[in-house]
């Protein structure tokens, strides 16, 4: 910025402040990039040996160099601007002080200026001692015994006002001298800063690795993530599925890389820039059928290896409906050990704050305890008119909400990333890294392939189709092979669903009837349990919550979210697995995210609502779906379970309970091996006692999902309990869908004979 002799402190601090902060940003930056860029090193070891080695190291030795010539010029480029900012910014502050002085002895000088001269005029005029004078010599001491009252008052004013002027004009004179120095300091300033510059651009390196940068030489803002995925181009892909997967290094890597997607510009060595491009412009534009169509075609152009290097090196990929499901599983893995370093490293601030919490709720107990015994009058208190209550009363609730609030927040995080103790302790994202978990592979001979152990084969972490930490967090888990099943399930959990219960919904709603598929040599059927995005927490009425509690299961708008979430989720399965039969079952609120997907046009060849809280908001009837003619529908609500009250609200639609065309199964016993000797499947408990297994419900679960046989459910429930009763069953594989040719109007009078009988 330039400046004059009379403004020597003219600068944009602000701005020079900003560059100094990003020249030390590049500078943290250079150290941690340096850091991982070892840590490959270290994690590629001395094992790889070849040309293919000797040449990625030598491309790594060139980056280290690169990062070496970068951080000392950033270096240099903060070592000048941090003088220049502070010296600036002390030279402002003296002139700033130069500036108050000036304009108020300035003001001073200009008004007794003009009372001396008013009144050397008037004694001109009036004082016989004072004719002949200049303005200047009027005398004003010495004894001038006929001098009037008047005159006397008037020699003393201009005494007083020519004393003043000597004050100001000495006064002003110093702070011209301080402008001079400022002048004087402003150019060493400069000549200093002038010379720290020049040496930072003599630092730049005069050319850099290919594909970092645009040629000119220039380094970009941010240049660390080009830099890293540069010294990762030589890995093999389970090179770097080795490197990501390493605790501690592995998290830090994975950091950086987390979410990212191509943009433009970015190159991957075996890749056209064309396909690169493209893909760029694919997944940065919004998530539409179209979208995820176009990736599909994109994706069949290149080898599964090539898909799955790019999800590795772009692992936002993870996420992207269009993208090879094999390929995801890739990216998720780095999009997990992310999050779980980043959670890993928040623990300890997490715990800290419920100590301070704890801290306060102490101190709030005092508080409250000492008001027992002296209380005090308060006039417009919350609790109505003045009267003597406890002031404290208010801020002993407040503390204890906040350290409910801060325990909750740190256990949900140890749940998550918790990595030491016993392995069935170990948090979900740990797990989902390295718990071992079946293949659910087939060997050549056809039949189920086995490890080492002679069991069913195993592999190390879990198959993470979807997968965000963002607030309050997105998963999906696929069981089995997607890509060479007949029969696919996916099951959606309801209320109360989050990161780290997910895991359990994973199991009772997915795995176990994959395992029992496994064992019944069904070896077609894959399972994926689905929870793609934020799930209500709260029951209404239940635990005090009342009728419409925050996060509500009362509140239709996460199904409408989770539904459109789930039609695109299901056109993506679809075109991963052609010919495959889709089975989608709803549990609790996981129905009416089911509906809404169906009233949006999802296609699928079954669909089965689970104690279901209703067939999806705005839902009439399943003529509102628009594939109801093609897919069969099925619902099960045991004798007792409150959603009844929900079906019955129509919060969430058309309770499935009432509508013709969907055909009611048996929920039946709690082992159906038992019958009728084992307890009914009944009250509040079968809500989730439907996954109990072995029981009836969870049978027809399983015939459901894999396009078996199902019982349907008894005309009336003392049926189940009568000597030689036969249940109606039904083949899922030959069943044929409702026809739903209704108008609204026939629908309705159907349902209501219906409910009449």
């Amino acid at each position: 910025m330039q400046w004059t002799d009379e403004e020597p402190d003219a600068a944009d601090l602000p701005n020079l402040l900003a560059h100094k902060d990003w020249a030390k940003d590049r500078v943290d930056e250079i150290d941690q990039v340096g850091r991982i860029v070892q840590n490959t090193v270290d994690g590629i070891g001395s094992a790889w040996v070849g040309e293919a080695a000797a040449a990625w190291k030598s491309g790594v030795s060139e980056i280290i160099e690169v990062l070496s010539q970068c951080k000392y010029e950033y270096q240099s480029l903060e070592a000048a601007l941090g003088p220049l900012h502070s010296g600036l910014s002390s030279l402002r502050s003296s002139m700033d002080g130069v500036r108050q002085v000036e304009m108020a002895w300035g003001f001073t000088l200009q008004e007794h200026q003009g009372i001396a001269e008013q009144r050397a005029s008037w004694l001109i005029v009036n004082d016989p001692a004072s004719r002949g004078h200049s303005l200047e010599t009027v005398p004003t001491i010495g004894c001038y015994p006929d001098d009037t009252p008047d005159i006397q008052r008037a020699r003393i004013d201009l005494l007083a006002a020519r004393d003043m002027v000597t004050t100001a004009e000495k006064v002003l004179a110093e702070a011209q001298a301080e402008r001079e120095e400022g002048v004087r300091k402003r150019r060493t300033l400069d000549s200093d800063a002038s010379a720290a510059l020049a040496a930072a651009q003599a630092a730049m390196p005069k050319t850099l690795p290919a594909g970092i940068g645009d040629g000119s030489g220039v380094i970009p803002v941010s240049f660390g993530l080009s830099l890293i995925r540069k010294t990762l181009a030589g890995l093999s892909n389970q090179q770097l599925r080795d490197l990501f997967g390493k605790p501690g290094a592995g998290g830090d890597l994975a950091k950086i890389f987390a979410g990212k997607l191509p943009a433009p510009g970015d190159s991957v060595p075996g890749l056209g820039p064309a396909v690169v491009a493209a893909l760029a412009a694919l997944v940065n534009a919004p998530a539409t059928l179209d979208r995820r169509e176009k990736l599909t075609v994109l994706f069949a152009a290149i080898s599964p290896e090539d898909a799955s290097r790019l999800a590795l090196l772009f692992p936002g990929l993870g996420n992207i409906d269009g993208v090879p499901f094999t390929a995801r599983y890739d990216a998720n893995r780095i999009n997990v050990a992310a999050a779980l370093k980043s959670r890993q490293d928040n623990q300890g601030v997490l715990d800290q704050i419920v100590k301070n919490a704890q801290a306060k709720l102490n101190q709030a107990q005092k508080n409250y305890e000492s008001g027992l015994t002296t209380p005090i009058k308060v006039d417009n208190n919350p609790y109505g008119p003045a009267s003597n209550v406890n002031p404290y009363l208010v801020l002993l609730q407040q503390a204890k909400e906040a350290l409910t609030e801060a325990q909750n927040a740190a256990s949900e995080n140890f749940k998550l990333s918790n990595m030491s103790g016993d392995p069935k302790n170990w948090g979900t994202y740990w797990k989902y890294l390295n718990e071992l978990t079946p293949t659910y592979a087939i060997g050549a001979d056809g039949k189920p392939a086995l490890g080492p152990d002679g069991n069913y084969q195993q592999q190390v972490g879990h198959q993470i189709l979807v997968f965000s930490d963002e607030g309050p967090g997105a998963v999906a888990e696929v069981w089995g092979n997607v890509n060479t099943a007949k029969q696919i399930g996916v099951a959606v959990p309801g209320t109360t669903t989050t990161m780290s219960t997910f895991p359990g919904a994973s199991n009772d709603q997915a795995k176990t009837f994959m395992d029992k598929a496994f064992k019944d040599k069904r070896f077609d059927q894959s399972m994926i349990s689905w929870a793609g995005g934020e799930f209500p927490q709260k029951i209404p009425f239940v635990e005090g919550a009342g009728p419409t509690p925050p996060k509500s299961a009362g509140d239709p708008s996460y199904a409408n979210d989770l539904g459109q979430r789930l039609y695109r989720f299901n056109d993506a399965l679809a075109a991963q697995a052609p010919g495959a039969k889709i089975a989608v079952g709803g549990h609790s609120y996981g129905g009416s995210v089911v509906g809404e997907a169906e009233q949006l046009g999802m296609e699928a060849d079954r669909v089965l609502f689970i104690e279901s809280a209703g067939t999806g908001p705005g839902v009439h009837g399943i003529y509102d779906y628009p594939h109801a003619n093609t897919t069969k529908y099925y619902q099960m609500t045991a004798p007792g379970d409150p959603i009844f009250y929900s079906q019955l609200s129509g919060v969430h639609g058309e309770g499935p309970t009432f509508d013709p065309g969907i055909t009611p199964l048996e929920t039946g016993f709690l082992d159906d091996t038992n019958r009728p000797g084992s307890g009914l499947v009944q009250g509040v408990d079968a809500h989730g006692g439907v996954f109990t297994k072995g029981s009836t419900a969870w049978k027809n679960m399983y015939g459901f999902y894999t396009n078996q046989q199902i019982e349907a459910k008894a005309a009336y429930s003392f049926q189940l309990t009568s000597p030689g009763y036969q249940p109606p069953l039904i083949d899922v594989g030959t069943d044929q869908p409702y026809a739903a040719t209704h108008t609204e109007q026939e629908w309705q009078i159907t349902q209501n004979a219906q409910n009449t009988r």
